[in-house]
């Protein structure tokens, strides 16, 4: 009589162990960057709330830098801030470049996105008294402070 063979059944779990090893792995590394980019852009400059930007907007060393479009400027800003584009790449750096590196710098846009990228611009630049409106001027108007139109 002959013995029914039993077909072999593979070992699965070695290589789902792998796969999932190889998928976490991918994971680390990746989430690894995607924190170290967001660390770059939100701790490399001093983030400040509406009511600690206004006490800073009255130093007369400071310069306000609304770096929105144009458009939005004209719908409301902080007096005596300075328009430049962010969006006008060729202007923008130019008007950057040509800025004192001595003074303390005061940016915002709408959410804090814009300026967190001009921060980091003006650090590598060697600007060192660069301050970010933290929410940008939707967290400034949620706190019920000025705005020039």
């Amino acid at each position: 009589m002959k013995q029914k063979m039993q077909p072999k059944v593979k070992n699965k779990i070695l290589p789902f162990c792998l796969f999932l090893g190889i998928c976490l792995i991918c994971l680390l590394a990746y989430s690894r960057f995607n924190v170290l980019n967001r660390i770059d852009i939100t701790h490399a400059g001093d983030y400040l709330n509406a009511q600690e930007f206004f006490e800073m907007t009255k130093d007369e060393n400071a310069v306000i830098l609304d770096v929105r479009t144009p458009e939005e400027y004209n719908n409301g800003h902080l007096k005596n801030s300075i328009n430049i584009n962010f969006y006008d790449t060729a202007t923008f750096n130019g008007f950057v470049g040509k800025l004192d590196k001595n003074k303390d710098y005061l940016i915002y846009c709408r959410t804090d996105n814009r300026s967190g990228k001009t921060n980091l611009m003006m650090k590598d630049k060697g600007f060192t008294q660069v301050h970010i409106l933290k929410g940008g001027i939707l967290a400034w108007t949620l706190d019920n402070m000025p705005v020039t139109k």
